[in-house]
């Protein structure tokens, strides 16, 4: 899923890669925003919600968010694809399983959290506020 030294992320069956080089242009001019909604945009800040990628078992949502032209943060949310086709699936209950999934991916994936590079940090969260857990890919230029 995620390249340790660079920090590329790789979308199991994608054709197309996330690197934290990505500028908000390059993005804006590739296949992936066509298809890709704005999800909040206050700028300089700007998030895109990619459209949901099923691989590998699994269904893959992916946000990037840019300040002004700089990609800063992608969060993976990973899915049963039969899971959640609405906030009507949604509860409380299930994210702890759904951040554990997180968790043991990223565990298969890179070992031991914590997870810090030079290109910056990893996190599994769950968050209060957005009622969702995810794993969140911190490019630490913000």
């Amino acid at each position: 899923m995620i390249d340790q030294t660079t920090g590329t992320i790789v979308i199991p069956g994608g054709s197309e890669s996330i690197s934290p080089d990505l500028t908000r242009p390059a993005f804006l001019s590739s296949g992936w925003a066509s298809a890709a909604s704005v999800c909040v945009k206050n700028e300089p800040w700007c998030s895109w919600d990619l459209f949901p990628v099923v691989a590998d078992g699994k269904k893959w949502y992916v946000r990037l968010q840019f300040h002004a032209d700089r990609l800063t943060r992608v969060e993976v949310t990973v899915a049963d694809p039969n899971e959640r086709q609405s906030w009507a699936d949604w509860s409380r209950e299930k994210e702890p399983d759904r951040k554990a999934k997180h968790d043991a991916l990223l565990f298969r994936d890179l070992g031991s959290a914590p997870y810090a590079f030079a290109w910056g940090k990893i996190l599994s969260v769950f968050d209060e506020r957005s009622g969702g857990s995810s794993i969140i890919v911190d490019y630490g230029n913000e």
